[in-house]
């Protein structure tokens, strides 16, 4: 029995880890300041995942949001997918405010935070989200002379080498 519930959770560990190798494989990016510069030249806006090492929420997100046919689309061709852990950047998790997992930040090319969203959702709610706020930059780009500041400045980051891949987490917790 112990045998099988090892094979079982060996098996589990492997899956999260491919799992997360190919968000990350799949035109994510791993930097920042990178993600934040293609999102100006491209006026799009920046979707930021930050997972955690054991956090399951962060992996079944990478799983199934994140694999999602229509999530995919969106982001490859709306906005500039961005993916970071959160060991890499305690600079950046300090000055948003970041204390559960996963987060996702949605900031504008300008750099300005649109809306940050703590833990796990779902591919159709996600996709809901990923069309508003296409919908929210479509206008503001046609008003954008008179459009009233609603956002707050993303803290600025400094510069630091391209960070690992997100690698395949498990554990029993989302939080830290």
């Amino acid at each position: 029995m112990l045998t099988r519930i090892g094979s079982f959770i060996a098996s589990l560990m492997i899956f999260m880890g491919v799992a997360a190798d190919q968000a990350a494989a799949n035109g994510w990016l791993r930097d920042v300041e990178h993600g934040l510069r293609v999102a100006k030249a491209q006026q799009r806006p920046m979707v930021l995942f930050i997972s955690s090492d054991g956090c399951v929420y962060c992996d079944k997100m990478i799983a199934t949001t994140f694999s999602d046919l229509q999530v995919r689309r969106t982001l490859g061709t709306r906005f500039v997918a961005t993916a970071i852990k959160s060991t890499e950047r305690p600079d950046l998790m300090r000055k948003l405010k970041v204390r559960s997992f996963p987060t996702t930040v949605l900031v504008t090319p300008k750099g300005e935070v649109i809306e940050q969203i703590v833990g796990y959702v779902e591919p159709e709610k996600f996709n809901k989200l990923l069309a508003t706020v296409t919908r929210q930059e479509s206008t503001a780009a046609v008003n954008a002379p008179t459009r009233q500041q609603t956002t707050r400045a993303m803290p600025p980051v400094p510069t630091y080498p391209v960070a690992a891949p997100i690698s395949g987490t498990t554990g029993n917790s989302s939080r830290r």
